[in-house]
């Protein structure tokens, strides 16, 4: 049976009943961590730590031992939980030979039977970045676990995004409001892949400062949450593109405070510029938000906002600040100058006429 990691999550927050053989797999670490931790919590609420029975197959499983393990009725806490992390056993490689791959097969048919008899007081999860779906084993897996399918979301789906920030604040007890949910949104675009670890933090600390109010706003998350690390330069791209110098130029000394690689700045400026000179070209093509969005992978919510800015700069305004940009980049490398020149580029770019 396959169901989803946030499913499963919710599950075991609500104490809800599960099943005993567990895969959990995918390359998005946060979930398979999260659902270790709340696997333990959940079979073993009530457990002192040291009378908890957790075992651990991390490589070179012995499934004689395994077996035992499993069958074994635990001495203190009245459950187990085993782990097996050991992917070598389950992933084959293109140039493994046939021998290899025959004892990987016999060691797999061997593990299927006896996950197929796990007894009530034991509950198995099976972990791994990767799995086959192609073969026999993950298939055999499918019917007899619950399988949950752990993976990174692109930001370019901004319902996958707001559909996940939407489930971990419910985890946690509240709610965010859309404003709250647009500026969340906003923050995330110049990453190309939601850092769930990161914003589940975040979220976190914004359950704790609501205390028992349960619907969160945009003033919340503007008061709690810590700046991404791309968030810099974000704050100083949005002001760019909102035509705001004062800000511009503050945010700049603050970077410059924090001893900010300048490089790194030029590089997000720049791509800034191209990116609004990008849709500029576009929409001078005749082409709508819904076109220019599909053929530039970029946001639909972000697409229209960035548009209403561009508005605000005409094609050689753009162009004059991207070459002169690109020309202090390349200056650097010959002590050129850095702050100060930006500096310059900046307030001929915003500086109203």
């Amino acid at each position: 049976m396959n169901i989803t990691p946030d499913e499963l999550l919710y599950k075991l927050e609500k104490g809800e009943e599960i099943a005993n053989l567990l895969v959990v797999y995918g390359d998005e670490d946060f979930y398979r961590l999260q659902l270790m931790a709340k696997l333990t919590d959940y079979l073993f609420a009530e457990v002192e730590p040291r009378d908890r029975e957790i075992h651990f197959f991390d490589s070179d499983t012995d499934l004689n031992q395994l077996e035992i393990i499993i069958n074994t009725y635990p001495f203190f806490g009245g459950r187990t939980f085993v782990v097996l992390r050991d992917e070598k056993r389950w992933t084959f490689k293109p140039n493994e030979g046939e021998e290899a791959v025959k004892k990987k097969e016999r060691f797999l048919e061997r593990l299927l039977k006896i996950l197929g008899d796990v007894p009530e007081y034991c509950t198995v999860l099976l972990t791994s970045p990767a799995m086959d779906k192609r073969r026999k084993f993950f298939k055999e897996l499918q019917k007899k676990a619950w399988v949950a399918e752990c993976l990174p979301i692109k930001l370019y789906n901004k319902a996958s995004a707001v559909t996940w920030l939407k489930a971990q604040a419910k985890l946690l007890g509240g709610s965010l409001s859309k404003d709250a949910l647009n500026l969340l949104v906003e923050y995330l675009e110049p990453v190309d892949v939601l850092p769930m670890q990161i914003l589940y933090n975040e979220l976190v600390k914004l359950s704790l400062y609501a205390g028992e109010r349960k619907s969160w706003t945009r003033e919340d998350v503007e008061n709690i949450f810590s700046p991404l690390p791309e968030a810099g330069g974000f704050a100083l791209n949005n002001a760019l593109a909102e035509k705001n110098l004062k800000l511009v130029l503050e945010l700049l000394r603050s970077e410059r405070q924090k001893r900010a690689a300048l490089p790194k700045i030029c590089g997000m400026v720049a791509s800034q510029l191209r990116r609004m000179l990008m849709l500029k070209e576009l929409q001078s093509q005749g082409k709508n938000s819904s076109q220019i969005a599909k053929e530039s992978k970029i946001n639909p919510y972000i697409i229209n906002r960035l548009l209403q800015q561009c508005g605000k700069f005409t094609h050689e305004q753009l162009r004059t600040a991207l070459v002169a940009i690109d020309d202090t980049n390349s200056s650097l490398r010959l002590g050129g100058r850095g702050f100060e020149r930006l500096e310059e580029i900046f307030v001929q770019l915003l500086a109203k006429p």
